[in-house]
């Protein structure tokens, strides 16, 4: 419970420093929902044997999704993009993910 107070003031400060910034900045929900988008797929990526947290990132802006770096298969990209086309809140999922496969073991 105490996590979720931290992230909502977070996402409060950061909600109230983006209405200021004029009307193309996200609102305080639109905020906290690609928050919560961005903690899933990190929270995805780490529980995933496929996928390196340190390999992939995503950003989300208003629901929609880029996601970034590298993955080992064709496979584990389509896989991890319909994971996150699932999300609640995401409109839409750009990949910009780089398949680079595994070196053979000498």
């Amino acid at each position: 419970m105490r996590h979720w107070a931290i992230l909502l003031l977070v996402v409060g400060l950061m909600g109230c420093r983006g209405l200021h910034e004029g009307a193309s900045q996200r609102s305080m929900g639109e905020l906290a929902d690609d928050s919560m988008i961005v903690t899933a797929i990190n929270t995805h990526a780490l529980r995933t044997p496929e996928l390196s947290f340190f390999d992939v990132s995503a950003e989300s802006h208003r629901g929609v999704v880029i996601l970034y770096g590298n993955v080992v298969s064709a496979s584990v990209e389509k896989e991890f993009v319909a994971f996150v086309r699932g999300l609640k809140a995401v409109k839409d999922v750009q990949s910009r993910l780089i398949v680079i496969p595994p070196t053979p073991a000498h």
